[in-house]
């Protein structure tokens, strides 16, 4: 029974389409968690503005690199608004985007909050054939030039936050497209 269990989930592994790294990697989330979660805009007292550099295999000829500049501001007492653009790159492919984000503040209590957030955001996806190194030349389906696409999307966030404690919770890419 359980080789017939794996043998059942490597073959569904294999013909369900996988798709992985749509979106950038970035680090030090605690410096700038509105990357990751819209409904922390507005969530501070001051405006934050964040440029973020992430370089990964450095020396490496076309190693992975990611660049962001951001930032988010409370308006009134209930509502908050950002926005930030990124570009990241690997090799042949580039990804440049900009995304703009609302959120509202519900008081919950004397310190506590919740931020409900929705974000909207477009991506240029693109894919330069000519840095490609292919085994065999002539094929077709390569032209050799730069293929690109873009991509709009969505992301929804909620964030719960008082004086000493935060959590969150976001849900991104909500408009799949492949």
């Amino acid at each position: 029974m359980k080789k017939i269990l794996i043998t059942l989930a490597a073959v569904i592994a294999m013909i369900t389409a996988s798709q992985a790294q749509q979106l950038p990697l970035y680090s030090q989330y605690m410096m700038n968690g509105f990357l990751l979660n819209p409904a922390m805009a507005g969530s501070v007292d001051y405006i934050p503005l964040r440029i973020t550099a992430r370089q990964q295999w450095v020396g490496i000829t076309d190693a992975p690199a990611t660049y962001a500049i951001s930032g988010h501001s409370k308006i009134g007492d209930a509502m908050g608004v950002g926005g930030y653009i990124f570009t990241d790159m690997f090799g042949p492919i580039q990804r440049t985007g900009a995304q703009g984000s609302y959120a509202y503040h519900l008081k919950l209590g004397s310190e506590t909050k919740l931020g409900l957030g929705l974000s909207l955001s477009a991506f240029q996806y693109s894919l330069d054939e000519s840095q490609l190194d292919l085994l065999e030349e002539g094929d077709n389906a390569v032209t050799y030039g730069t293929e690109t696409v873009f991509v709009p999307d969505a992301n929804f966030g909620a964030y719960l936050y008082g004086e000493k404690y935060f959590a969150g919770l976001a849900a991104q890419q909500l408009v799949q497209f492949k």
